[in-house]
């Protein structure tokens, strides 16, 4: 069973039929893998629904463009590039070459 917990509904987009999410590289995201758990943490984790991975980009940190920040959480490139290195902080990355994923869920 697959799980994505987000820890912010950022720009509303859980709320959406199709949203992304940015993540690491991870061997377990393949189009057309079914999400049984979208959760939102907060004082309780709270169930948001199901999905499928409808598309995934891979990029380089360096690469990533404006739509990608724009998109996923609303804020400019170099406050998004900020949040990720924040959210990863405890993760020993190698930000010249870690490959990220921008992945699109599609509600089921």
């Amino acid at each position: 069973m697959m799980q994505l917990k987000y820890s912010t509904d950022w720009n509303n987009k859980l709320q959406c039929p199709v949203h992304s999410t940015f993540r690491l590289e991870n061997e377990f995201f393949k189009k057309g893998v079914h999400v049984n758990e979208i959760l939102i943490k907060g004082k309780e984790e709270i169930f948001l629904g199901i999905a499928e991975i409808i598309q995934i980009y891979e990029m380089k940190f360096d690469d990533i463009p404006l739509c990608v920040a724009l998109t996923d959480t609303g804020l400019d490139i170099r406050k998004f590039k900020g949040l990720i290195r924040t959210i990863y902080k405890n993760k020993n990355i190698d930000y010249d070459n870690q490959i990220f994923y921008w992945i699109w869920l599609k509600r089921k």
